[in-house]
C-alpha cells in the first residue's frame, strides 16, 4: 500500500513538474499569465527570457545607484519616500531593490491601475481571450502570440523551455533619478 501511494505521488509530482515545462509557447503564455494574475513575481521571472531578465537588473540598477548617491548626500527619504511607497517597499530597500520586488510593484501598479505608462503587458492582458494565431521564425526557437485585441506577446525557446520575452525599454517607465537629485541640491 505504501508502495502505491509512493509511486501515485511521485506520478502526480512529475506530472505537475511536466505541465509547468513550457512545451508550447501556448503553455509559456498559460504559465506567465497565471503568474501575472496571481501576482507571483517570482514565477514571473522563472518564466522570461534571459535577456528579459537582464533587461529588468537594467532597469533597476540605476534605481540602487541614484538611491547609494542621496542617502550619501542625506537626501534619500525625500526624493524616494513617494516611490518606496508605491513600491511597497522600506526606502532602505531601494538601495538593494531585486528583480523580484521590481516586478511585483510593476504588477500591482499595472492591475491597481495607478497611472504610470509601465506595461510588463498590453491592456487587455488579463482577459481571458486565448491566441487567434502563433507563427514561429523559420529557427522555430521563437514565436508571437497574436491576439483578437491586437495584441502580441513573443516567446523564445530557451533550454528547451518557451519563455516570455519583453522589450522593457519600449514599456518600462524608468524615471530619471538625476533630476530628483539636481532638484534636492
Amino acid at each position: 500500500m505504501k508502495r502505491l501511494f509512493l509511486f501515485l505521488l511521485i506520478t502526480v509530482l512529475a506530472g505537475a513538474c511536466a505541465k509547468n515545462a513550457n512545451k508550447t509557447p501556448e503553455e509559456a503564455y498559460q504559465s506567465v499569465r497565471n503568474a501575472y494574475v496571481t501576482k507571483n513575481a517570482k514565477a514571473f521571472l522563472e518564466n522570461l527570457t534571459e535577456n528579459s531578465r537582464e533587461e529588468i537588473t537594467g532597469i533597476i540598477e540605476p534605481i540602487r545607484e541614484a538611491y547609494a548617491a542621496m542617502e550619501e548626500s542625506g537626501n534619500a527619504e525625500r526624493a524616494f519616500a513617494e516611490l518606496a511607497k508605491r513600491m511597497g517597499v522600506p526606502i532602505k530597500k531601494l538601495g538593494s531593490l531585486t528583480e523580484e520586488q521590481y516586478i511585483s510593484y510593476q504588477m500591482k501598479d499595472e492591475q491597481g491601475g495607478h497611472g504610470t505608462n509601465a506595461r510588463l503587458f498590453p491592456n487587455n492582458f488579463l482577459s481571458d481571450q486565448a491566441p487567434t494565431s502563433v507563427s514561429f521564425n523559420e529557427d522555430k526557437d521563437k514565436a508571437t502570440l497574436a491576439f483578437a485585441n491586437g495584441a502580441a506577446l513573443v516567446f523564445r525557446n530557451e533550454n528547451k523551455k518557451w519563455l516570455l520575452e519583453i522589450n522593457f525599454s519600449s514599456v518600462a517607465d524608468v524615471q530619471d533619478f538625476s533630476e530628483t537629485e539636481k532638484s534636492l541640491q
